[in-house]
């Protein structure tokens, strides 16, 4: 309250706090005209949550104001507190089965949910149980229509119970512990005969609350660069991933989680003990197998000076038995799928009856595939980047401004460069860099080869399906390419970038939903 006592005697301040408060006004009155007023004639329950949403963003330029620069809260805490307000602007903006393939892991999660409740689960193209009520969300297309769908269909409990079957199209190949938040949610409302609508929010709210959970502790072990890896966390695209009841709230905040332990263990542990290396042992094990493309990320533990281990056996354990135990793991459960890839015999798409292309084509055809991944980097280079941080939201529908991509880019940056002053600057080794990089880059080029053989078709010259939300798991890891004692700024600066890549996600959002309304 002191800081706060001596901003409100500081001139400027004051002028400060009403330019942002005026900056929310008109970023309300632009919403509410933009997006509630059109739609208020035909569809008056979607224009008053419009202009709910609206409303709190409008507050948000002063809240993040001074718990950021005027107050200096640690970055854990904004984090915390900005993730919360953004999600649950962003899970209102985005309806329910309206994020990326939510309704495949929504009802992978309630099979999953069936099996826990003695009904037994399915595999691919054979029906499931669902309540009656549960099986009506099948439309992913955004729109004043889906807003007034939801909030119609809203009702704290139902006696809509009857069991219906329809078919699960896609099993997907993540472990069951991946849908913990959901299949605790869909159990719980099952039981207490929970409405549908409430079952699925309740299911994203606790994967935002698990991602705001584990993100928090990822923040409180990286040594260095917690302003970029909250930056980062806090990305439109990764918001609309973290207010879905998808699995990449989990994905992506055990993806942080793994990174932070190894640059704690590499930078900021004298000595190294067994006990040190547990939780990094049972965060990689529970990452490795969630989805193949991303087991590479534990072998940063490669980097860890000899110095630091007293024992050679310690040493051993935590550099090599750590990305062991990962590799096991993602074999356990992964291992069908891996013989999946195998196969010799490529399928269709779901954008063309013409079969995939094989693994075996990259060894038949090394030049032409070498010349794919050239056209395909030519024509999607700035897509990657864009849909890695801001846009297309929804399912693909919503386009935002390639600005928002590029200040939010620019705050990234600025987050990087260390403060002059209260701050560890590491030693990074050109080792430490380059391997970094490669690790980045060997995961980027295994989600390429993913989409090469799962979504492309053979008569394709690119590569299709790629987007750059896959890449955010180990976007974290420009942090110790980047990071340099060459260079400095004033510790302000990183509390501006802040400040900026949290008001420039509120307004995407808020951009989003004007979008929304006029698809």
């Amino acid at each position: 309250m002191e800081k706060l006592e001596n901003f409100l005697k500081k001139r400027q301040n004051p002028i400060l706090s009403l330019i942002l408060a005026a900056v929310g006004a008109v970023l309300f009155a632009f919403s509410v005209i933009a997006a509630a007023k059109p739609v208020k004639a035909d569809y008056p329950a979607a224009a008053g949550l419009l202009t709910l949403i609206a409303a709190v963003c409008a507050v948000i330029p002063l809240i993040s104001f001074l718990i950021i620069v005027v107050k200096k809260t640690d970055t854990v805490r904004v984090f915390v507190i900005s993730a919360v307000m953004l999600s649950l602007i962003t899970t209102l903006v985005i309806p329910i089965n309206c994020a990326p393939d939510e309704w495949t892991h929504y009802t992978n999660a309630y099979n999953y949910s069936n099996k826990l409740m003695g009904k037994g689960a399915v595999k691919n193209n054979e029906p499931i149980t669902l309540r009656n009520c549960d099986s009506l969300f099948f439309s992913h297309d955004i729109g004043p229509e889906k807003y007034t769908e939801v909030i119609n269909g809203f009702e704290l409990f139902t006696d809509d119970t009857e069991e219906v079957r329809i078919i699960l199209a896609e099993v997907t190949s993540s472990p069951f512990y991946v849908y913990t938040p959901q299949i605790i949610a869909i159990t719980f409302g099952r039981l207490i005969h929970l409405g549908a609508v409430p079952t699925y929010y309740l299911a994203r709210l606790l994967n935002i609350a698990l991602y705001i959970l584990i993100v928090a502790v990822a923040l409180k072990k990286i040594p260095f660069g917690k302003t970029a890896m909250a930056i980062i966390a806090l990305f439109p695209v990764t918001l609309q991933q973290t207010a879905s009841a998808s699995t990449d709230p989990f994905i992506n905040a055990m993806a942080f989680l793994v990174i932070a332990l190894c640059l704690e263990l590499i930078y900021n542990k004298e000595k190294i003990s067994v006990r040190d290396t547990v939780p990094l042992i049972v965060v990689s094990v529970i990452l490795a197998p969630c989805k193949l493309v991303y087991f590479a990320i534990p072998f940063i533990t490669w980097l860890i000076p000899k110095d630091r281990f007293d024992k050679r056996s310690v040493r051993i354990f935590t550099k090599y038995i750590v990305p062991l135990f990962s590799v096991a793991s993602l074999v356990f459960f992964q291992l069908h799928n891996i013989l999946g890839y195998t196969d010799s015999q490529p399928e269709v798409t779901l954008i063309s009856d013409v079969p995939t292309y094989s693994f075996s084509f990259i060894f038949t055809n090394p030049k032409e595939f070498i010349l794919m991944l050239l056209r395909t980097v030519k024509v999607f280079d700035f897509f990657f980047i864009e849909s890695m941080i801001s846009s297309p939201l929804g399912w693909l529908q919503i386009e935002c401004s390639e600005l928002i991509a590029v200040i939010i880019t620019i705050a990234l940056a600025a987050s990087l460069i260390p403060s002059d002053k209260n701050e560890l600057i590491p030693d990074i080794r050109r080792t430490d860099r380059l391997w970094s990089l490669m690790i980045a880059g060997g995961t980027a080029l295994l989600v390429i080869l993913s989409m090469f053989s799962a979504w492309t078709p053979s008569d394709s010259p690119i590569i299709l399906g790629v987007q750059g939300r896959y890449f955010l798991p180990v976007l974290p890891l420009i942090i110790p390419v980047i990071y340099s004692k060459s260079l400095s700024a004033p510790e302000s600066l990183k509390r501006y970038a802040l400040f900026v890549a949290v008001n420039i996600s509120m307004y995407t959002m808020l951009n989003a939903m004007c979008a929304a309304v006029s698809i």
